[in-house]
């Protein structure tokens, strides 16, 4: 449920909101505006890719080895954001290059972005809403020009455990 702040006339958005922007997009009075502070990625529900530990070195690692860099280092501030699979990316493709799809994992179906690289037009409208400021237009891969989008493969949390060892810095619920 959405709850108003009367003193400071801020509207607090409901505990699972993605930050996606659409609810400002279609406000019909342009009332509404979106100010977020980004922390690490953290999924919108209890299920799928979760980060557990903040270990920037291992998490480096794991995004090397992510086939759609869908996890993001900042070598400056050494922090790590990655796709929450909120589907912002899919809403705003004009061309449906984007959609949201399952994958079954152990029995279990999970959210993930597909792309579809021969209807994207570069056009970057996935980008401008993407929350977490993860996908971008590679113009120089003719094959896969977007990036940043999660198709859960795994391969992070099987990076992760080789990594660590003992304890897991990426989980999936």
């Amino acid at each position: 449920m959405i709850k108003v702040d009367k003193n400071n006339l801020i509207v607090m958005p409901p505990k699972a909101c993605p930050a996606c922007g659409l609810c400002v997009n279609v406000c019909p009075v342009n009332a509404l505006t979106l100010d977020v502070k980004y922390d690490s990625a953290h999924p919108i529900t209890d299920e799928g890719l979760v980060i557990i530990d903040e270990d920037y070195e291992t998490l480096k690692e794991c995004a090397e080895v992510c086939p759609t860099r869908a996890i993001k280092v900042d070598e400056k501030s050494k922090t790590v954001k990655m796709c929450i699979v909120c589907g912002a990316c899919t809403v705003a493709c004009p061309t449906g290059a984007l959609k949201m799809g399952t994958i079954n994992h152990n029995g279990k179906d999970y959210n993930r972005i597909e792309f579809n690289p021969s209807l994207c037009d570069k056009c970057g409208k996935c980008v401008e809403v993407c929350p977490m400021k993860v996908l971008e237009i590679d113009e120089n891969d003719e094959h896969l020009p977007l990036k940043g989008y999660c198709v859960m493969c795994l391969l992070c949390l099987s990076c992760a455990e080789q990594i660590k060892g003992k304890g897991k810095v990426i989980d999936l619920k």
